[in-house]
């Protein structure tokens, strides 16, 4: 399967300015998403692929799964329920961090509203 980058149904989210390209849904440090997952589907290049539903946003969210955003969604090797089509959820781009081993990586804080 080919990922297609340009397509017209859905928005792309970009954590930073500097990630964004035209017509993407930009969420800055500090910022929060709050929407419902409508699809999560695996990918070779981007681990997961989630889509949310967002009040306001005419079209879907498609957002490739940075691996620290992977793990707080549950879908990595961390044990935490994993987040599922039809959960509510709110994320939290809390900027980059320094790894262990120097390279700079995505901060998240994901919150899951099941009821």
């Amino acid at each position: 399967m080919v990922f297609v980058e340009q397509r017209e149904d859905i928005i792309f989210v970009a954590f930073g300015k500097e990630n964004a390209k035209d017509g993407s849904y930009v969420v800055e440090e500090g910022q929060s998403l709050i929407g419902t997952v409508v699809n999560i589907r695996d990918s070779q290049t981007y681990q997961k692929i989630y889509t949310l539903q967002v009040k306001d946003v005419p079209k879907p969210l498609l957002i490739t799964g940075k691996r620290a955003l992977v793990e707080a969604m549950g879908h990595g090797t961390r044990v935490v329920p994993p987040v599922k089509e039809g959960d509510l959820v709110k994320i939290t781009y809390l900027g980059k961090i320094k790894t262990n081993k120097g390279k700079s990586a995505y901060n998240f804080k994901v919150e899951v509203d099941r009821s």
